[in-house]
């Protein structure tokens, strides 16, 4: 099925936004319409993001099956010029929004811009860096989690930053193990203890947010929901895995999102006081 990246990445990445939003509604509740003309800009920035990736990418890109199926310039559905166009075109827009959103927000999204073309150009080309990949990746997700949290504050008060560190991290390391899930780089045993080191690093961060924050009982369904959604990816075909990190990644921040927004229902609301006094820090 042909599809192209700025299309199957979108719910991720309205995903990815909303966590800080949901975040900032369940500590403050309290949810400025900002919070669209926010996302306007975010995902027209990650638009341009995809193209950029695209161009500097096309070489390979346009050589693999998978990669021609999930990108129009990769299978030439467009031309090198109007992906280059429409790069400029949808950074240029998200900029002027964001600049007008606050100056935290156009700040934040400046640095993921500028984070995704180290990343990904052809000059620096980090992706292809592991022991820069792992850093500059966290980097950009950390951004992008707190992205919908400074789209409706610019006040780091309160803010969790240990659990979106600690989100940013796993997510980074399983990110680059299943996109090099059929390369030579799983059999590099310094990259693979490089990869644990990481998880083991998201775990520490994880757990040290748990008993930091007021938010228990999300943060134990989290894992649960994420262990059961990737076992059963887990199961499917060696070939398969990566189509199936797609979905899986949008089922894990679904459900991520909904473990925070049951706090809104009373009785779940005053498990999580319970939780919170029976595990104190």
């Amino acid at each position: 099925m042909k599809t192209d990246s700025t299309i199957f990445q979108l719910p991720k990445n309205i995903m990815q936004f909303s966590l800080g939003a949901v975040l900032f509604f369940i500590t403050f509740r309290s949810f400025p319409i900002a919070f669209f003309p926010a996302l306007l800009a975010f995902l027209l920035i990650y638009t341009a993001v995809y193209r950029l990736n695209d161009l500097a990418d096309f070489s390979e890109d346009s050589k693999r099956e998978l990669k021609r199926q999930l990108k129009a310039l990769a299978r030439q559905d467009i031309s090198a010029e109007s992906a280059a166009i429409q790069a400029c075109l949808f950074s240029t827009l998200g900029i002027i929004i964001s600049s007008f959103i606050s100056r935290a927000f156009l700040l934040l999204c400046l640095g993921i811009l500028a984070l995704n073309l180290l990343y990904s150009s052809r000059l620096t080309r980090f992706k292809k860096r592991q022991f820069l990949a792992l850093p500059t990746l966290a980097a950009i997700q950390f951004l992008k989690y707190s992205a919908g949290w400074f789209a409706l504050t610019e006040s780091p008060l309160q803010f969790p930053i240990l659990l979106i560190a600690g989100i940013s991290v796993f997510y980074s390391a399983l990110f680059i193990y299943y996109k090099n899930i059929e390369s030579e780089v799983l059999e590099n045993r310094h990259l693979l203890k490089l990869f644990g080191a990481v998880f083991l690093v998201g775990a520490a961060i994880y757990t040290a947010a748990f008993f930091h924050y007021s938010l228990k009982l999300p943060m134990l369904l989290i894992p649960l929901f994420s262990v059961a959604i990737l076992e059963v990816i887990k199961k499917q075909s060696y070939e398969l895995r990566w189509r199936y990190f797609i979905l899986s990644t949008n089922l894990v921040l679904a459900a991520t999102i909904i473990s925070f927004a049951v706090l809104l229902i009373p009785s779940l609301a005053e498990a999580n006081l319970f939780l919170d006094k029976l595990m104190p820090l």
